[in-house]
């Protein structure tokens, strides 16, 4: 009887796993900078195949949303600390750096403060205090913040309509980050945004921000690029928002990657090997950017917005059909995770272009 060269090698690699070989987390154990996933206790403390698949392939933890203020705030001084608590401890258990997020948003106020009527002096105090609660509670547990998120509008620039804007002006965002300092001088500080890789407007209103703050040594760390991305997304514009913060020396956090393969009208998606194709890529693309366009040094993080397809924002906020992640419904790793995997490896031309290149000026700025 002939047996399929399938056959021997399923036989090499078993007689492997008897003499004790261990087989290293792919995405941890592959990549030189921290590979992360935002994680929701619902799933985690309820779903085996998620828990594992958090486990073995991330390094980092992001909150997906037990840690914005909605999740924590239950009135002025009173706090629901034990979902974001069981992350933390999560984290801590297994050995994975926690990124907070976010101590500032627009879409996650409190109904207490919105219902709250007093002179900006009362509002500044309000923000103060809630930063610093947050702040010192996770002193020593997270290892940085997203401070502030999505404070620019999609609208020319602009900045976004909040309460906070509304009562203290545009200077809230400042202040946020020499609050969260006061509050946990060891923790990173990020401003997280999206975007900026297909918006060139945004862009540069981020950058203006930046460069202000770094001259007023206002204590930013970190610029977080969400990335919710899909296939059409052009190549050249991540690698220009990746290239113009490294620029500028901050960490640089690719805060919450997702690519969407469905790009039409409908709700409803024929999913085809193509579009996976298509969607391999472009994690491709993104991933051997950052390597290319980020010094090592200023990696803090890629981070994917979910563990597998079935845990994704995308459907129910976009209300289609589709599958954004790097790992399939049943848990198992897709074309993307591997091209992840391959995009490690920075291309020999691109070695040689980055060899001709300053590097940034480090990782930290404005303390």
């Amino acid at each position: 009887m002939r047996y399929p060269v399938e056959f021997f090698l399923a036989l090499v690699l078993t007689s492997f796993a008897a003499f004790g070989q261990k087989t290293k987390p792919a995405l941890a154990a592959s990549s030189p900078f921290p590979v992360g996933a935002a994680l929701s206790p619902r799933y985690l403390h309820k779903h085996p195949e998620y828990t594992a698949v958090a486990i073995r392939e991330f390094s980092s933890v992001t909150a997906e949303n037990a840690m914005k203020p909605r999740g924590l705030s239950r009135g002025r001084g009173k706090y629901h600390w034990s979902t974001a608590d069981s992350l933390a401890d999560f984290a801590r258990k297994h050995r994975k750096q926690l990124h907070g997020h976010t101590l500032v948003w627009h879409e996650s106020v409190p109904e207490w403060v919105k219902s709250f009527s007093g002179d900006p002096a009362a509002y500044e105090a309000i923000l103060q205090e809630y930063i610093f609660d947050v702040g010192t509670h996770f002193r020593g547990k997270v290892k940085s913040w997203d401070v502030v998120n999505e404070a620019l509008s999609d609208s020319a620039g602009a900045m976004r309509k909040s309460v906070w804007l509304t009562h203290l002006g545009p200077g809230y965002v400042a202040r946020s980050f020499r609050y969260a300092r006061q509050a946990d001088p060891d923790a990173k500080l990020f401003y997280n945004e999206y975007g900026v890789e297909y918006d060139s407007v945004k862009l540069a209103a981020a950058l203006r921000m930046v460069d202000d703050f770094r001259q007023r040594n206002v204590p930013l760390d970190g610029i977080g690029l969400q990335m919710h991305i899909s296939i059409s997304t052009p190549e050249a514009g991540i690698r220009k928002a990746l290239r113009e913060f490294a620029r500028r020396g901050l960490l640089v956090h690719i805060s919450e990657l997702d690519v969407r393969i469905n790009t039409t009208k409908d709700s409803l998606l024929n999913e085809t090997p193509e579009l996976f194709a298509k969607q391999a890529e472009k994690v491709r693309q993104v991933v051997r950017a950052y390597v290319e366009e980020v010094p090592p040094a200023q990696r803090f993080a890629i981070t994917t917005w979910g563990v597998a397809d079935p845990n994704s924002w995308v459907m129910k906020f976009r209300k289609k059909e589709d599958y954004p992640l790097l790992f399939d419904k049943n848990y198992r790793p897709k074309k993307a995770y591997f091209a992840f995997l391959d995009g490690l490896t920075p291309n020999p031309s691109s070695r040689e272009r980055a060899a001709g290149r300053k590097p940034g000026r480090g990782g930290q700025t404005g303390n």
